[in-house]
């Protein structure tokens, strides 16, 4: 069945597929082609699924600087041409170049009468490194992956997959791209193979830890005696694994999500490095100026049996020491939304939901707010980034001692993959269980809340138990 709307329209009703991943094989040789994947979750938000590939402009922060570059059009695709290099803080790049790139779009489309939850716009990641520009934070951990720390593109076409109303949808904005092409694209009967395609992907050897039981046990004490002294109350403690892989990151990211059925995933391909989320959290949302976030925060394996799974979720739900975790880290997010959202209307609709996911049950809390007439979505973002439930509290204590006791930079891990769409709705997730892919090796990271009563043990336990799912997965591919 084929698209048979009229080519010149904006938006196009496309056959609906309740797998996405089929419509994704089609653009993604595509440049930057990025998927918002809800992964078939049966989660109340996992909705939509968004595709979207070669964006008009990029914007990529490593270190201090910003560079913009910008689509050439009529030559090969996947052409960028550079524009400028900036030292202003990423946020404000950003906000100039959405700003310029809205107007010019929409000079020839009226947003009037579109009745789309969701509509072109910017869409990337923000690296957990971006934090520490922003708070002013030096750490000594060391950077051995070459990621940059912001990777954001403006794209003018997407498409929406509506798994509630069953509908697919190409939202076409763009002022020099008509629909044909993309019409084609979409009606093949099989994708474009990708150049570096193998159709396989293999893990080489076995996942070596940054920090082994011992190692982990001196940093776990470390913190300890932080928190002792009275420096912070809770600091999030992370190791990561890596391993050698050959082949193609896409066709290990396919099964891990339908072993792993979260709601707030992502297939983000940025040319030399492939990043593959899972992720069960939602950072901020954004819609008609109501700002929410729903903080995870405490952890417990599934059961083996229904009856062992029920008495766990109970034990997590009653668990005194996980609930004064979440605690904490709602009233920091309580206070980093105060700071761009209209007085009083900060609120906490939901306290220490239980949530259950493939292998573990959380503690899910909600924050909500409604953003202030001067502040923008991406200034309330930028003010709660990095998110509380993966840093500590205080936060800005918590990410410096992180950068002490850590071996090496977050990279992706813990930042955030996120879209702001040209009507100011935005959305984002944690990037918690997820993986890189980089020059022949991937990375997975892992870790959780310390607070005074915490046993090194159990919190070392407790980070292979939220990525039990990604390395069962992943052993599939072990040669």
């Amino acid at each position: 069945m084929s698209a048979t709307l009229d080519s010149s329209s904006t938006s196009i009703e496309l056959p609906y597929l309740e797998d996405s991943t089929v419509l994704f094989e089609k653009i993604r040789h595509l440049h930057w082609p990025i998927f918002l994947d809800s992964t078939g979750s049966s989660h109340p938000q996992a909705r939509y699924d968004i595709l979207a590939a070669q964006p008009d402009t990029k914007i990529i922060t490593t270190g201090p600087t910003t560079t913009v570059e910008r689509r050439q059009i009529d030559v090969k695709p996947g052409k960028y041409e550079f524009v400028r290099e900036s030292s202003e803080k990423p946020t404000a790049v950003l906000e100039t170049e959405f700003s310029l790139w809205k107007k010019q779009l929409t000079k020839a489309q009226s947003l009037t009468g579109l009745q789309h939850d969701i509509l072109p716009g910017l869409f990337g990641y923000f690296g957990y490194e971006l934090g520490k520009r922003f708070e002013q934070i030096i750490a000594s951990a060391e950077r051995d992956i070459d990621l940059p720390d912001l990777a954001c593109g403006l794209y003018s076409w997407i498409i929406v997959v509506d798994h509630q109303s069953k509908h697919s949808t190409l939202i076409n904005f763009s002022n020099t791209v008509e629909n044909n092409w993309l019409l084609e694209l979409v009606n093949k009967k099989s994708s474009s193979p990708t150049p570096t395609s193998t159709n396989k992907f293999e893990l080489n050897e076995q996942w070596q830890s940054n920090l082994d039981p011992q190692d982990y046990k001196a940093a776990f004490e470390k913190t300890i005696n932080y928190i002792q002294q009275g420096d912070t109350y809770q600091v999030n403690l992370t190791h990561r694994l890596s391993n050698k892989y050959t082949g193609d990151p896409w066709l290990v990211y396919k099964k891990l999500r339908q072993d792993n059925k979260n709601p707030f995933a992502c297939f983000f391909d940025l040319n030399d490095h492939q990043i593959l989320s899972l992720s069960p959290e939602q950072f901020i949302q954004i819609k008609d100026n109501n700002a929410q976030t729903r903080p995870i925060k405490g952890t417990i394996a599934r059961g083996d049996t229904p009856t062992a799974d029920i008495q766990l979720a109970e034990q997590l739900s009653r668990s005194e020491k996980n609930r004064a975790e979440n605690l904490m880290i709602v009233d920091l997010l309580r206070n980093d939304f105060s700071k761009s959202c209209i007085p009083h209307s900060v609120k906490v609709p939901a306290l220490f939901d239980l949530e259950s996911f493939p292998t573990v049950h959380h503690l899910v809390s909600t924050v909500v707010g409604e953003l202030a007439p001067d502040r923008s979505p991406l200034q309330l973002f930028e003010s709660c980034f990095p998110g509380g439930s993966i840093t500590g509290t205080p936060k800005i204590r918590a990410m410096e001692i992180i950068g002490e006791i850590e071996p090496h930079q977050r990279s992706i891990y813990c930042g955030s993959i996120l879209y702001l769409d040209i009507a100011g709705r935005l959305d984002s997730n944690i990037t918690i269980r997820t993986l890189l892919c980089h020059e022949g090796s991937i990375y997975c990271w892992a870790g959780g809340g310390i607070v005074a009563d915490s046993e090194c043990d159990a919190e070392y336990q407790e980070t292979f138990d939220k990525i039990k799912g990604l390395l069962s997965s992943l052993s599939k591919f072990l040669v």
